[in-house]
């Protein structure tokens, strides 16, 4: 089976295939995903790539990036934080873009079984070093992530997951994606309802969106949504931790270009499978001639993944953080027709194929105000969350 990636868009699932062109970028290299070619490469021509790619064009064949977290050191000026062997983004352009039906989708009992998980104590002792930063004033907010590695048994074929992923249209993350590389031996499954940035082409402007998430409460079996609801509206911590991430953006924004940004909502109720999150929603004008690259720029990663303030958070997290995130908290940019839409991957995974080993991240900001246990617990419900949708 060749390359396809799947996106959900517009309340439907769209499938992209025949792949136009594929590219793996690297620190220092970039492969050909489709001839398999090997070339040097620096992160400056990515980046004068990328200023390049116009946000004004209306296209017709589907460009998906899958920036990795690891791209963010470049972009806060942190090279010597990112390690050679990690992959920096890949950059899909596909001949053909159909729309999928998912009435009747089958469902494959999958059955997974624990490789790697972290334990308490060992959450603990990074919880408690970012915590004494805090304390410092190094930060105000330090989003603290692990790894749980699974392998999973009873998979028939790779499209297995998308038909778990896709078959109840109620938890559907409005950023769910699955790309299927077979070049790379992974596939990349995503049920992300963050928003990174969304910009529409309008006549005289681009439009800019960004709705960041902050703030969760493990929904239990039988309870009333809007009794969670209320507890969350009303916790100080939560608050913080949205106010924190909604005036860094509002400041990420501005860098792009210095136009004015709109604060449209300051809480917004969001649900996912298990969970109530909370999201603020920032609006903004941009002018026809801003690139992705201008835009990644200023807002990759994205803040409410990393902390506040972002450069100083994301050097404590390399220190703290015991493997790197790749996929997990990076972004996935799809321009297609009139619009440029990027998710943060959250509730996001990456499997290798050969060995049937998936990786799922989850984590959550912690403040002054957290507690070590309750971060801990959530930090599983996340991974639940994203569980239930492919089991």
């Amino acid at each position: 089976m060749s390359a396809f990636t799947r996106f959900y868009s517009e309340k439907k699932w769209w499938h992209a295939s025949e792949l136009l062109k594929g590219t793996l970028y690297y620190s220092h290299k970039k492969i050909d995903l489709l001839t398999n070619e090997e070339t040097s490469f620096t992160v400056e021509e990515l980046n004068h790539e990328l200023n390049q790619f116009c946000l004004n064009e209306k296209r017709s064949h589907p460009h998906i990036w899958h920036f990795f977290y690891e791209f963010g050191f470049y972009s806060m000026d942190l090279p010597h934080l990112v390690e050679e062997q990690s992959p920096l983004a890949i950059h899909l352009e596909y001949q053909k873009v159909e729309e999928l039906t998912t009435l009747k989708l089958p469902h494959h009992p999958l059955k997974l079984e624990v490789i790697e998980d972290i334990d308490f104590k060992t959450y603990d002792e990074a919880f408690q070093k970012g915590h004494e930063h805090l304390l410092r004033g190094d930060c105000y907010q330090y989003n603290l992530t692990y790894r749980n590695r699974y392998k999973i048994h009873g998979l028939n074929h790779v499209t297995d997951l998308w038909e778990n992923l896709a078959r109840e249209r109620e938890g559907t993350g409005e950023y769910a994606h699955f790309s299927y590389l077979p070049q790379l031996n992974k596939c990349f499954i995503s049920n992300s309802p963050e928003c990174l940035f969304d910009i529409e082409n309008q006549s005289d402007f681009l439009k800019i969106e960004t709705r960041p998430i902050k703030g969760t409460r493990s929904l239990g079996e039988g309870e009333a949504i809007e009794k969670v609801w209320e507890e969350l509206k009303s916790s100080e911590k939560d608050q913080a931790e949205l106010y924190m991430i909604i005036d860094l953006l509002r400041n990420d924004m501005y860098r792009i270009e210095e136009r004015p940004i709109e604060i449209k909502e300051l809480k917004k109720q969001l649900l996912v499978p298990g969970i109530v999150h909370q999201m603020g929603v920032l609006e903004g004008e941009l002018s026809h001639t801003v690139t992705l690259g201008q835009v990644m720029k200023a807002m990759f990663p994205g803040g409410s993944i990393t902390g506040a303030p972002k450069k100083r958070v994301m050097e404590i997290l390399k220190q703290i953080e015991n493997t790197p995130r790749g996929f997990y908290c990076g972004s996935t940019v799809i321009s297609w027709k009139n619009s440029i839409k990027s998710s943060i991957n959250i509730r996001s995974a990456q499997m290798a194929l050969s060995e049937l080993v998936i990786d799922v991240h989850a984590g959550g900001g912690i403040t002054l105000l957290s507690s070590n246990q309750q971060e801990f617990l959530e930090r599983q419900a996340k991974i639940d969350s994203f569980l239930v949708r492919i089991q």
